[in-house]
């Protein structure tokens, strides 16, 4: 049996979701019933934060209960994919109720900044991807007649991996022997293949 609490989380999955949102009702009714179970962990452990890593559909889950509890959220934004469909992704709602919004990069920042009034923006802080030179420090490259090199990452177009494959093409022709292994998978798996084919 709903709580009142549930109740109101409910409508305001559908008002999200379902009106502004992805307009989809089942997929609003499975948002519904996750954030029924992520509030229920919550309040278990008494967790009062949650900081969600990226702004896609898991941070859609902390918009209702957010609304109708206590506990507050915060979000990492990478992008670029994020901002392609701003208005199904529900942005301008998870941007301005989030504490504080860490963003990768100087254009992630701008495109958030979009969606948020000027006395807001001070909550957005810009923290770069990258490695701790502490922990990994350089070391001397294996003198390696063929030079492997290793991509990870979803084959997708804002991942770029068919630019791999350029400049790969053009050291090819300069006479460097490499060998490339891509892992994952996605949209660009036919495309990437395609492209092989044409390489010398």
């Amino acid at each position: 049996m709903l709580t009142p609490q549930g109740i109101n989380i409910f409508f305001s999955t559908i008002k999200l979701n379902y009106f502004k949102g992805s307009k989809n009702l089942l997929k609003t009714i499975g948002y519904f019933l996750e954030e029924l179970v992520l509030l229920t962990h919550l309040k278990k452990l008494k967790v009062s934060h949650v900081h969600v890593h990226f702004a896609n559909p898991a941070a859609s889950l902390v918009l209702p209960i957010n609304k109708h509890t206590d506990i507050n959220y915060s979000l990492s934004v990478h992008g670029p994919e994020i901002f392609y469909n701003t208005d199904k992704n529900l942005l301008e709602e998870k941007f301005r109720d989030a504490v504080f919004i860490r963003a990768i990069g100087f254009f992630c920042r701008s495109q958030i900044m979009r969606f948020l009034e000027v006395k807001q923006w001070d909550k957005i802080h810009m923290v770069p991807c990258g490695v701790n030179p502490e922990i990994y420090r350089r070391y001397e490259l294996p003198k390696n007649k063929i030079v492997n090199i290793i991509s990870v990452g979803r084959l997708t177009p804002s991942k770029g991996q068919i630019v791999i494959l350029k400049a790969l093409n053009r050291l090819s022709k300069k006479g460097m022997n490499f060998k490339l292994n891509i892992i994952g998978g996605g949209m660009d798996d036919s495309l990437l293949k395609s492209y092989t084919k044409t390489m010398i």
